[in-house]
């Protein structure tokens, strides 16, 4: 995970809580943060310097990317084109670049304050948050078509947004009504995973059979079960503001994790 100027692996599985920083201090303002299993490389935005970088998980080999990117709140990364996506809350837009730096393209245009991001690369769909005076959540397909707004009624400031691939199903967190959620992939079958003591959620992902997201109230990472909430528990607690949560696998690309990147302030 993340915190603005550190990314940090915490370990879930083998000995939880426990915290190792990967690099520190070679960006001012981290907020989004991605991850290639296939390159070992990590993605992350700098909102200060306008730049995505990308490097080695120990912050070497640190590589451009793509310039004057605004405010890239949400990175997410498409593991079969091999591509880096996120949104930009100051221009509107959802963008894509390759993961070398070489292809650049505006995918979504004319958004409403985009914040979370979500790929299903298998299925060519994607899910994002909008926070503006119509907040939601929009389904497209990758590259911005056949786009359907699915979540619009009794949500007020999604932040982030994660997918359960074995349920086909999304997991968002809404910072203003203070919940954690989960819908099928058109809407239908809306639960409130969590709303006690969910104070200021901003980045959410997946670990096995639990929803991770963080808290800058709390200060802290907290995990519920993904399908009804169970289990509720703090993961690690004394961190200042962090920002997305990333859960990766030595063995799935996607749902079995035991490690997660975190940028912290």
């Amino acid at each position: 995970g993340a915190n603005k100027t550190t990314v940090f692996k915490m370990s879930i599985d083998s000995d939880p809580g426990s915290v190792e920083v990967l690099f520190s201090n070679i960006s001012y303002n981290i907020i989004g943060l991605a991850y290639s299993q296939a390159r070992d490389r990590v993605f992350w935005a700098d909102a200060q310097a306008d730049i995505i970088y990308s490097s080695k998980l120990d912050g070497s080999d640190a590589r451009q990317i793509a310039e004057e990117v605004r405010m890239p709140d949400c990175l997410a990364y498409d593991w079969i084109s091999e591509v880096v996506y996120w949104t930009d809350g100051s221009s509107n837009t959802i963008e894509v670049v390759s993961w070398e730096g070489n292809y650049r393209n505006i995918v979504v245009s004319k958004l409403d304050k985009p914040r979370g991001l979500a790929l299903h690369p298998r299925r060519g769909q994607m899910f994002w948050t909008e926070w503006g005076l119509k907040p939601g959540v929009t389904m497209a397909s990758m590259n911005g078509a056949n786009q359907r707004p699915i979540i619009t009624d009794n949500i007020a400031w999604p932040n982030g947004i994660t997918i359960d691939y074995s349920m086909n199903k999304i997991i968002w967190v809404d910072a203003k009504l203070q919940k954690v959620e989960s819908a099928n992939f058109d809407g239908t079958d809306r639960t409130v995973l969590q709303e006690a003591d969910v104070r200021h959620p901003f980045g959410a992902t997946l670990f096995g059979k639990d929803v991770l997201w963080t808290d800058w109230y709390r200060k802290s990472v907290e995990a519920a079960n993904k399908d009804d909430g169970s289990g509720r528990r703090t993961v690690y607690s004394g961190l200042k503001q962090p920002m997305n949560i990333f859960a990766m696998s030595k063995k799935e690309k996607s749902t079995d994790c035991d490690s997660a990147l975190i940028p912290l302030l």
